[in-house]
């Protein structure tokens, strides 16, 4: 083996990370420039063999949002991987930066590498490919629609009388039509949520009733191949916080996809409550699946026990598109399954309480922002009495001033993921894409118009409001601590 010299070795090391496709730099625990190649430079937006300082970089990092990444690799001493869109080309380009910690012997960091890679391409083609999806499966509903109904005329005979035969055929018929209508509604709601257009609509749902309703529908299927159905719910009513239309969705796509693969034995649907959760799953006796490919059970367009021929057929979105929905419930989805044995698909929702509701509140606002990388700010108005926390108004007349309260801050919310909630005496206002600095100018601007509300119904004597206020993730990083910081020493809230 030959051996090299250092600066030879150095050369060739500078050379490869030249010649590499992919954009390279890397800065040292200071935050200095080590390295960076011509491909990072054109990628960042730099002019051609531009000189490029630490302070230009750092301006430029700034800019495109990767600046954070870099320090989230920092601290948590590990892989970062970010998409930024650079501006200075048409139309944006996409990049993914996969941001590593270079480490020393003893672990300390000795500077940060970045990779860039050019994913432009792939992100239109995929754009193209989800309008042509949505597109296409739109169009095909209608004719569909048209076709299923004129099935149905026919099966009440209002045309005229059809044998037992063409009874059976028809039938046949509809519930393929049924079973395509399943399939395009989850490539729409696929390519919805590869948009970031599907949404919850959360509020107080009876599960216990949920459940037993889906397993109704389910059982003429069910009988139809010969399994048994045990349903194992509590008796008693549960509730949770959870959008009704989209946990019937759920619990559709994973008894489908135990019917699709249970050929024998039975399906299974239980409830149990573990503490604050609701723990939920759906179990079959089918031919389960491998080891090796469970870690892959939630990716789109997969299935797995699939057999050639006539065998089990769709489109492989059904657990993809049930583990988007529990997340967006902040709740958790898995998989248990072994070859020969059957299936096991568990998730997790919170069951329904005012504080449940108010952390899903704040959820959402961190959910909006860590998906779009920004930050977002919490302030929360306690109505009180001028001196005393006690209040100087009757029930009726507080939730006459709150309900005006919440009128002045509506005119001022910007964006989609902006919102206003009372909560046990509290108006809480979620300001999204709004920093530190930010938020103490709308605070100042909400305190203002409040004062100037005082004012004009002339309750000075009688209300006071107390503001305080949160930036995730300067802040804090769950809801349970943002809740904390913006109510402070007013009230005891989870």
């Amino acid at each position: 083996m030959k051996l090299y010299t250092a600066e030879e070795f150095r050369e060739m090391i500078e050379s490869m990370i030249e010649s590499m496709a992919e954009g390279v730099f890397m800065i040292d625990e200071r935050g200095e420039i080590v390295v960076i190649n011509p491909q990072a430079q054109r990628m960042l937006g730099f002019e051609f063999k531009e000189k490029i300082t630490t302070g230009a970089l750092e301006e430029k990092l700034r800019a495109v949002g990767l600046g954070k990444g870099i320090e989230d690799c920092r601290k948590r001493n590990d892989l970062v991987t970010k998409e930024i869109t650079v501006p200075s080309y048409v139309g944006g380009r996409i990049l993914r930066c996969d941001i590593t910690p270079v480490k020393g012997a003893e672990g300390r960091i000795l500077g940060i590498v970045t990779i860039l890679t050019d994913i432009t391409a792939e992100k239109e083609l995929d754009r193209i490919k989800g309008e042509f999806i949505s597109t296409v499966s739109h169009e095909i509903r209608t004719p569909l629609s048209i076709i299923k109904e004129g099935i149905g005329l026919v099966l009440d005979r209002i045309p005229g009388k059809i044998n037992e035969k063409q009874d059976n055929i028809l039938v046949a018929v509809g519930d393929n039509i049924d079973r395509l209508n399943r399939i395009i509604s989850n490539l729409i709601d696929m390519s919805k949520i590869e948009a970031g257009k599907i949404s919850v609509k959360k509020e107080s749902v009876n599960l216990t009733a949920l459940v037993k309703s889906v397993a109704f529908s389910f059982q003429p299927r069910i009988k139809g191949k010969r399994l048994r159905l045990i349903l194992d719910v509590p008796e008693e009513e549960i509730n949770v916080y959870a959008d009704r239309d989209r946990v019937i969705q759920v619990f559709t796509n994973l008894l489908d996809n135990s019917l699709k693969f249970t050929l024998k034995g039975h399906l299974g649907i239980s409830v149990v409550v573990r503490g604050d959760e609701v723990e939920c799953s759906v179990r079959d006796t089918g031919v389960g699946i491998s080891k090796e490919d469970l870690p892959r059970a939630f990716d789109r367009f997969q299935q797995f026990g699939r057999v050639e021929g006539g065998g089990a057929k769709g489109t492989g979105l059904g657990l993809a598109i049930a583990r988007e929905i529990i997340e967006m419930h902040h709740g958790r989805i898995w998989v248990e399954s072994e070859p020969g044995k059957g299936t096991k698909v568990a998730f997790t929702l919170f069951k329904y309480s005012d504080e449940q509701v108010l952390k899903g509140y704040f959820n959402d606002g961190i959910k909006a922002a860590i998906k779009e990388e920004v930050e977002v700010s919490f302030i929360g108005i306690y109505v009180a009495g001028p001196e005393k926390e006690k209040m100087k108004l009757a029930a009726g007349e507080v939730r006459a001033v709150i309900k005006d309260i919440e009128n002045i801050i509506q005119e001022k919310v910007r964006y989609e993921e902006d919102g206003v909630m009372d909560y046990d005496g509290w108006i809480f206002v979620r300001l999204h894409r709004c920093g530190k600095e930010a938020v103490l100018e709308v605070q100042y601007r909400l305190q203002r118009a409040l004062d100037e509300y005082l004012g004009r119904e002339k309750m000075r004597d009688r209300v006071a409001f107390r503001l305080g206020r949160a930036t995730f993730p300067d802040e804090g990083e769950s809801a349970v601590e943002l809740i904390r910081k913006v109510t402070g020493p007013w009230a005891a809230l989870p």
